[in-house]
């Protein structure tokens, strides 16, 4: 596989912004979070594309709940509903994370586990975010998103949310 450039990547988000809805990209994403999930190991249980959590996962014995948003103008800051977080972390047997796909200046993900989200009342800018990450799972899962759009680019143009949930939670990975 050839190398493609950070540039190229941002060129890439920037036609599937242009080519779906501000929601649809976010379905988009929500589902292309599926794929990097099962790259990094786990197995997709449940893809929602209303309620809550948007996925849940299994990885070694262990629940895991997913909260997924993308930016679609750039940074802002980030407030989890009540919803949200209830979803993330009712169950002291589930991990609950909430992740962020940030394309802007350069694709990553920011991922944060929600118990230190619990006790904020306002809204957390992309930087705090950043620093409440767990960096080594962020990197991960910006390593796997790269890969996934190099690889399978016109894939996810192409595919609807439902294919490409139905297919992350099969095992037919991007």
């Amino acid at each position: 596989m050839a190398h493609v450039s950070d540039q190229d990547i941002s060129r890439m988000i920037r036609m599937l912004l242009r080519e779906n809805t501000p929601s649809g990209f976010g379905y988009k994403m929500q589902a292309v979070a599926a794929h990097v999930l099962a790259r990094c190991g786990f197995e997709i249980e449940k893809v929602n594309q209303s309620g809550h959590p948007d996925i849940l996962a299994e990885r070694g014995g262990m629940q895991y709940a997913f909260e997924i948003e993308a930016e679609v103008v750039g940074p802002k800051s980030r407030q989890l509903s009540q919803e949200d977080f209830q979803s993330l972390s009712s169950d002291a047997q589930v991990s609950g994370w909430y992740a962020l796909v940030s394309n802007f200046p350069t694709p990553h993900w920011i991922l944060v586990p929600a118990y230190k989200l619990e006790h904020r009342s306002r809204a957390t800018s992309v930087s705090m975010l950043m620093a409440l990450s767990n960096q080594e799972f962020s990197d991960a899962w910006t390593f796997a998103y790269v890969e996934i759009l190099q690889r399978s680019f016109e894939r996810i143009r192409k595919s609807s949310f439902g294919r490409l949930s139905a297919d992350a939670r099969s095992g037919r990975l991007l």
